[in-house]
């Protein structure tokens, strides 16, 4: 059923631009994406599941909107929830922008030019990165990427770790933060590149973005081994959640079954309480936002670290 509907969303033409460009975007996604084998098996049996689904009704419906393909989408009962919002993520693949999936430059994970090789052991060791950024006096110059692999294989070849001088490559590829994942992740299968920089209107560095973010906003969170199992948003028994300061605020208001605040530049619930609060709370701190306590579990001198929700009652 999930390959019937792919299939319909992929042979369909819109009488509108705008969906002609998301279902041309779609193409391009799901037929590229090098990390997921499942892409060749759509593209090889595309024809035969054509013939045999039906899906050739679509293909000369020029009326089949957006719209249309969604309600297909959600009368589907025999489809699981996860299952649905893999789908309907593909119409809103296009629409996303760097902004909203990079890693925070806060929570960059790099190391100055000048350390030693042992910083960069650390991160990949600690945190389980294989690409590490290189700058030089400040994060907003970063001059390289460190890339495990490639101290490994110094390392296998010499016995010793090399100098960190000797271990970054200086090819670093900028993107804005305001340019769209879909034309970022044709430029990266292009560029064959895996990790990109994300630039705010000034040259600085807003963020970090990675071909796995990128893919993740289609096919939901992707672990390995490294990823901590603990799950972003927990529910607690008695009705309220846990959960990093980071989460995208949208997510949170669906897990309270209210609807999202509109705010411009507000994209995680952390931004949100500070949006609100005008500073940085201390942790245990209590916070009440309209029909929501906000208890602050884990704060710094510098951001949000961990929060409590509840909805009132």
């Amino acid at each position: 059923t999930v390959s019937y509907l792919f299939t319909g969303i992929l042979v369909s033409k819109s009488n509108i631009e705008k969906e002609k460009e998301n279902l041309k975007r779609m193409m391009n996604l799901l037929f590229y994406i090098p990390l997921f084998p499942v892409t060749k098996v759509v593209k090889v049996c595309f024809v035969f599941l054509s013939r045999i689904l039906g899906a050739e009704k679509y293909r000369f419906n020029i009326d089949l909107t957006e719209d249309a393909l969604k309600n297909i989408i959600e009368e589907k009962a025999e489809l699981e929830h996860e299952e649905k919002e893999m789908l309907t993520s593909v119409f809103e693949f296009g629409d996303t922008k760097v902004s909203e999936i990079m890693i925070p430059r806060i929570d960059i994970a790099a190391v100055e030019e000048g350390d030693d090789i042992s910083g960069v052991l650390k991160i990949i060791v600690e945190q389980g990165y294989s690409r590490i950024p290189i700058y030089r006096e400040n994060i907003d110059e970063i001059i390289g990427i460190a890339y495990a692999k490639d101290i490994l294989k110094a390392f296998y070849s010499k016995g010793e770790f090399p100098k960190l001088k000797d271990s970054f490559r200086s090819k670093v590829y900028f993107v804005p933060e305001s340019a769209r994942i879909d034309d970022l992740l044709r430029t990266m299968r292009n560029e064959k590149v895996q990790i990109a920089i994300a630039l705010d209107e000034y040259g600085g560095t807003a963020g970090l973005v990675t071909l796995e973010d990128i893919v993740e906003e289609i096919f939901g969170e992707i672990e390995d081994e490294y990823d901590k199992k603990q799950a972003k948003i927990e529910k607690q028994k008695d009705g309220s959640f846990i959960t990093s300061a980071h989460v995208d605020i949208e997510n949170i208001f669906e897990h309270l079954d209210l609807d999202t605040p509109e705010l411009e530049g507000v994209e995680s619930i952390g931004g949100y309480v500070l949006n609100h609060l005008g500073r940085i709370p201390l942790t245990g701190e209590k916070i009440e936002i309209d029909n929501i306590t906000f208890d602050i579990l884990e704060a710094d001198q510098r951001k949000i670290k961990k929060i409590k929700i509840r909805r009132k009652s």
